[in-house]
């Protein structure tokens, strides 16, 4: 007795192609955390650096306050780790090595295959977005406590 065969359907593609993503990511978890920490580290230091610079002229750059510039890198964190994406050079790649052509002979479109796959990534997208969370009330924790102090030992004087 044969089994009839399934009609196609695009939802259970992508959660196939998410649950082999996640495998993929799971064993090469060490990859995983190192992108994740790539992702998180550039803007913490910017972020730092900004502030620090902009705490050493007086708490503001050019109009844009710690707090500002410390809630745009949070921003841009998440912002970054939210739109992974293919770019032109990786394209290029998968041409010029003929990997096109496998995606191109397969039933559905490429663009399908990868989403399915970066749709494995959302709960390293979490993990960031705890992160940011965290940055920005660690940064209004501290604003705040600054605050406290200068009009404390302001109210004193």
């Amino acid at each position: 007795m044969t089994r009839p065969r399934a009609e196609f359907s695009l939802a259970r593609y992508y959660v196939a192609g998410a649950r082999f993503g996640f495998q993929r990511e799971i064993q090469y978890r060490a990859a995983t955390m190192m992108m994740l920490l790539g992702f998180l580290i550039e803007p913490v230091v910017y972020m730092a650096v900004w502030t620090g610079v902009s705490e050493a002229q007086g708490g503001e750059i050019a109009g844009y306050t710690s707090g500002a510039l410390a809630a745009y890198y949070i921003v841009w964190t998440l912002v970054r780790v939210y739109n992974l994406a293919f770019d032109p050079n990786a394209w290029e790649w998968r041409i010029r090595r003929g990997r096109m052509n496998d995606f191109l002979s397969q039933p559905i479109h490429p663009f399908h295959r990868d989403a399915s796959f970066i749709s494995a990534r959302i709960h390293w997208w979490w993990l960031a977005a705890g992160v940011g969370v965290t940055l920005l009330a660690l940064t209004a924790c501290r604003a705040i406590w600054k605050w406290g102090i200068r009009n404390y030992s302001g109210a004193s004087a």
